[in-house]
């Protein structure tokens, strides 16, 4: 080979060299683009859970029995409540009665996904929840790197943000020492077997909530007082409400069923299905997950006690 072959081989292979770099430095700023806008999208997600407070969520799974998940990150502590899935509830928003194991998919029906198992087993069974996860089975375990990497990007049927699955993932990867405890309903006083309206046997709520269930939920130190307001004719069950807001540690003072619709619209004339009037920042927050149908308002008066006053209006 002469020497100017030599040289326009190595001159081929410089430049080849170069073009592989080049479409290689492509890929690599392709993928940190791709990663930056997913991040990007996925943290401007609006987040309910700021990772300090108590989180709560319903999980849902085909032939499974309905979980509820409270997690406390200050304590270190994750209970699994189990539902068993021919309890009979009453659907959030008016849409009759059922055994909960099909809430998911009539959810699914109406438009509203799975906001309508949240919102049944917040009103329902008072049992307050402010996310939903489908499909995550209830033999996953705390701690498990290869379940927690399912859940942060493979559960796409969730109402969690990226930010919340990480920050849950990473808080549960980590922490070796999270105490983790089971309850079933149907081991207590809550739940009775009975006959139901279709001849076929399920659970019924009782009006005896075990104080362990409902201390898990509390979302105040101090005990705060609740006016109710209910419109006559709305979907709302007044005593469900009631239930709902003792579980989250309130203290109802007034619930009456009240006839005049003058204040039942916003300004623009638009209906809403409730309106939270909160006197405490922080308490508005709070409840605001559990409620996220409700329009809300903070107001200010000078009072002891924290006073929530719900309306539920008709849809």
């Amino acid at each position: 080979m002469t020497a100017r072959s030599r040289k326009i081989k190595k001159s081929l292979n410089f430049f080849s060299y170069f073009l592989n770099y080049q479409k290689f430095v492509y890929l690599l700023l392709f993928i940190f683009l791709f990663f930056f806008f997913f991040l990007f999208f996925s943290l401007s997600q609006e987040k309910l859970w700021d990772g300090k407070s108590k989180l709560s969520y319903v999980v849902y799974k085909e032939n499974e029995h309905i979980q509820v998940v409270v997690f406390d990150p200050y304590y270190k502590e994750l209970t699994n409540i189990v539902i068993p899935q021919d309890t009979f509830v009453n659907l959030a928003r008016g849409l009759g009665k059922t055994k909960i194991k099909n809430v998911y998919n009539i959810g699914i029906n109406e438009g509203l996904g799975g906001q309508l198992i949240s919102e049944t087993v917040t009103l329902s069974l008072a049992l307050p929840v402010y996310h939903y996860v489908y499909g995550r089975s209830l033999k996953f375990e705390i701690g498990s790197f290869i379940e927690n990497l399912k859940f942060v990007f493979f559960h796409l049927d969730s109402s969690f943000s990226f930010a919340e699955k990480v920050n849950f993932a990473l808080q549960t990867i980590f922490s070796k020492d999270i105490k983790q405890t089971t309850i079933n309903l149907d081991q207590t006083s809550f739940l009775r077997r009975a006959i139901l309206v279709d001849g076929s046997e399920g659970y019924i709520k009782t009006p005896f909530m075990p104080q362990l269930v409902q201390s898990l939920f509390n979302v105040s130190d101090e005990v705060f007082t609740v006016s109710i307001m209910n419109y006559v004719g709305s979907t709302v069950d007044l005593d469900e409400i009631k239930d709902t807001f003792a579980s989250l540690g309130g203290k109802v003072i007034l619930a009456k069923e009240i006839q005049d619709r003058k204040n039942a619209y916003l300004k623009d004339g638009r209906k809403i299905f409730c309106e939270l009037k909160v006197n405490d920042k922080q308490l508005a927050k709070e409840i605001k997950k559990y409620f996220q149908m409700c329009n809300l308002e903070v107001f200010d008066k000078e009072n002891k006690n924290l006073e929530i006053f719900f309306l539920s209006l008709e849809e």
